[in-house]
């Protein structure tokens, strides 16, 4: 059964026990926490703050979890780094002009215990041609790809599994990560489900995908993932919502809930609601 909006935010409450860590800087950056072999301009180390609920201290595992960096933006493009495409990162050239063939919604699905299957989320940008992008620690190494996935994840260090429970009392990082659809089907996930989204307006695409870049830019290591809110699925909603031609929808804002399906379900109906599924 699921519990009203208002419910889950005075549970949450509860869980998260007034944390006062949470809304603050969740990490302090540190070069130490590097973790590239090769010299990578645009990698960032960040270590966990000391108020973390778990893991303080540790560093976040680079490798994995990285923010996108902007670059440059001009009026035609925008430049940003930390995209991540068969086991490197590479920089990208974004024309926003670039025709977008399809915006898809993703769901990946995962059981937490026995009648509890929660998931993750994402959304894909299936480009009509593919774009040229360059390795970041090999400038002469160029490839093509066609798409690029937004994925917001919890950020935690090398080794650490993602915990339910532990994702409510500010012991993870979002981060905004950036790739290629070939490198996420690489990770493990069981399953993934994928929905067409059609947004109103005609450039609404591309203005969400620079949207969601620019705020994992500005995110970077700096806040606390929760499981409730901010998460994967909250961050896509909170995004599109502000687009404006969503913004005179005035829907309320999406919220993951307490329920034996806190993710997929709650999130397929806020499309619904919405009218883009």
């Amino acid at each position: 059964m699921k519990i009203s909006v208002h419910f889950t935010l005075f549970i949450a409450l509860l869980v998260c026990g007034f944390n006062s860590a949470h809304g603050l800087d969740a990490t302090l950056l540190d070069d130490t926490c590097k973790s590239s072999a090769v010299a990578d301009p645009y990698e960032i180390g960040a270590r966990l703050s000391e108020s973390t609920y778990s893991h303080a201290g540790k560093c976040v595992d680079a490798d994995l979890f990285r923010p996108a960096k902007i670059i440059k933006e001009t009026g035609e493009s925008i430049v940003f780094s930390n995209y991540f495409h068969d086991g490197e990162y590479y920089t990208f050239e974004l024309k926003k002009s670039h025709p977008i063939e399809h915006l898809f919604y993703q769901i990946l699905r995962f059981d937490v215990i026995q009648g509890i299957t929660a998931g993750h989320v994402q959304f894909r940008v299936k480009f009509k041609t593919p774009v040229v992008i360059v390795s970041q620690t090999d400038t002469s190494k160029k490839v093509e790809v066609n798409d690029i996935i937004v994925s917001f994840e919890a950020a935690r260090p090398k080794g650490v599994k993602y915990n339910f429970a532990l994702g409510t009392m500010d012991s993870y990082v979002l981060v905004g990560r950036i790739m290629s659809g070939q490198a996420k089907l690489k990770e493990e996930y069981a399953s993934t489900q994928q929905y067409e989204i059609k947004l109103p307006n005609k450039t609404d695409s591309m203005d969400l995908l620079i949207t969601a870049i620019k705020q994992s830019d500005k995110d970077q290591y700096k806040r606390y993932y929760d499981t409730l809110w901010p998460n994967c699925a909250t961050q896509i909603f909170d995004l599109m919502d502000s687009l404006p031609s969503m913004a005179t929808k005035k829907m309320e804002r999406f919220l993951t809930v307490l329920s034996n399906d806190p993710v997929a379900g709650p999130a397929l109906q806020g499309l619904e609601k919405r009218g883009v599924l």
